[in-house]
């Protein structure tokens, strides 16, 4: 894991908001699930702080903002340079709701013949594609 250089004021608050992010990069999280996992970790944070450092850390690039079901915001620890980041699909599970992160060069060429064939630019990070994981897919039907 590394270190980035966040500069600015930072509080314990804030320094706590993206601790649990970058301990947990591969998680997406509302910022009312990040207060109560602060909470739950004893940090006493409100609410309007949550908000605040994430619009903070979104803007700095150090965490990504998706919008996801309903055009509710979640957050991740941004492990990967913007540029990196901004090349992949979301896979989103319709049964256990996980957001998988996929870069795979069949996407990334479905994404290179929309530009080039029908000129259309795909927004990378607002794009999700559903169906069913393979945990899921693995688990018996009821």
């Amino acid at each position: 894991m590394t270190k980035r250089n966040t500069e600015g004021y930072r509080t314990k608050q804030k320094a706590a908001i993206l601790s649990l992010l970058e301990a947990h990069p591969s998680t997406h999280y509302s910022a009312e699930d990040l207060w109560i996992a602060l909470r739950e970790r004893g940090v006493q944070v409100g609410k309007s702080t949550v908000y605040r450092a994430l619009e903070q850390y979104v803007e700095k690039g150090l965490v990504r903002r998706f919008i996801s079901d309903h055009n509710s915001s979640c957050y991740q620890y941004a492990e990967e340079s913007p540029a990196d980041a901004s090349l992949h699909f979301h896979l989103r599970c319709t049964k256990c709701g996980k957001l998988y992160h996929v870069s795979c060069e069949h996407l990334t060429s479905l994404g290179m013949h929309l530009l080039s064939h029908h000129g259309f630019s795909v927004d990378y990070a607002k794009t999700t594609l559903y169906g069913v994981c393979a945990s899921c897919s693995d688990e018996p039907q009821d």
